[in-house]
């Protein structure tokens, strides 16, 4: 028996939410579609902003992901919390290069690479 159609139902919006399209009402939801018609996803605005980190991003990308933070917060707040990493490791280049030098042993790293193997030959 196929399993039931799962119901179109909004995304949840969580208390603290601040997006300035929330659909709470018919506008605002026909909004939030069109929004989400034209953006990218989630997932791909998190490797987007992460690219961005390094390199300029083109207009149109830099604009889907403006249109994309009025009707995501999450998104939102990610760009904001990689925006304060990048600060907060340039106020402190001097302890770059303190980054510990550890590394596994090489049966470790063995066991691992079986591990792994043994894994991805299963499925």
């Amino acid at each position: 028996m196929p399993a039931p159609p799962i119901p179109n139902l909004p995304n949840p919006r969580a208390d603290h939410d601040d997006s300035f399209f929330q659909g709470k009402n018919w506008l605002s939801a026909s909004i939030n579609r069109l929004i989400d018609a034209i953006t990218p996803k989630c997932r791909e605005n998190t490797r987007i902003l992460s690219q961005g980190m390094d390199a300029p991003l083109p207009l149109l990308i830099r604009l889907r992901l403006r249109m994309h933070f009025l009707m995501c917060c999450y998104c939102k707040r990610y760009a904001a919390q990689l925006r304060y990493i990048r600060k907060a490791s340039r106020a402190f280049p001097q302890y770059c290069g303190n980054v510990v030098t550890a590394t596994l042993p090489d049966a470790v790293k063995e066991r691992m690479k079986t591990l792994l193997r043994r894994e991805a030959g299963e499925r």
